[in-house]
């Protein structure tokens, strides 16, 4: 049985991925009890053995412990980490954590700790706050750290936006099966208008150069 397990990065197109896998006929999607898309170590009894095995849980990359458990419960799984640049995903987190705490949601989630902060705050205190988050070079690092480079695939979200459909055959060891457009999704983090702390900007582009300089000296293959 082979089998795929999407580790990360989260905000970066790991959820399209996911359900791009769900549309084909060969792929077993593990899901979580409640039906999420998100499967954190799930139940792994009654896998199908004909087919290709795919879950995800953009956390993983974040902790070296459970990037450690994950190897000892997947073995040979291949791992996919997805990533897009970081003010964009600033965007999608602020935006996201700020609608959970104002909407009560999720109520395990660390925002209900501070939910007047996560509610009502900027972008820019969102990230001073958050900034340990935002280390893309390090949680690579460590993802290498855990696996192999060989079976380590960086996926680029603007790839996904040419076509999921692709990228996911790719990921399958198939040949693309259709054109790519220029573009195809427009997310929240595409469209809004928000800006960002000049210096906030240069501390996450500085992140994202240091992260694309070690992806491309790791040996992994990337699809960008």
């Amino acid at each position: 049985m082979r089998e795929i397990v999407i580790v990360g990065f989260p905000k970066c197109g790991t959820s399209a991925l996911i359900r791009g896998f769900e549309k084909e006929d060969d792929v077993h999607v593990i899901r979580s009890p409640n039906g999420s898309v998100d499967a954190c170590f799930p139940d792994r009894t009654n896998l199908p053995d004909d087919k290709l095995v795919v879950h995800k849980c953009p956390s993983y990359v974040l902790s070296r412990t459970d990037l450690e458990a994950l190897r000892d419960q997947v073995g040979g799984a291949d791992i996919v980490l997805c990533f897009r640049p970081l003010p964009r995903v600033l965007l999608s987190w602020h935006n996201m954590h700020r609608r959970i705490a104002r909407n009560g949601t999720h109520p395990n989630h660390f925002v209900h700790r501070e939910p007047e902060f996560w509610a009502n705050c900027s972008v820019d205190d969102y990230y001073r706050k958050s900034v340990h988050r935002f280390r893309v070079d390090l949680f690579f690092d460590q993802l290498t750290r855990v696996f192999p480079a060989e079976r380590i695939t960086v996926v680029a979200q603007e790839r996904m936006a040419r076509s999921v459909g692709n990228v996911v055959k790719v990921l399958k060891g198939e040949e693309p099966a259709e054109p790519e457009r220029r573009r195809t999704y427009v997310g929240y983090a595409d469209r809004t208008e928000v800006e960002i702390d000049p210096e906030i900007l240069a501390a996450l582009d500085e992140t994202y150069a240091r992260f694309l300089d070690r992806v491309a000296q790791s040996g992994v293959r990337t699809l960008v």
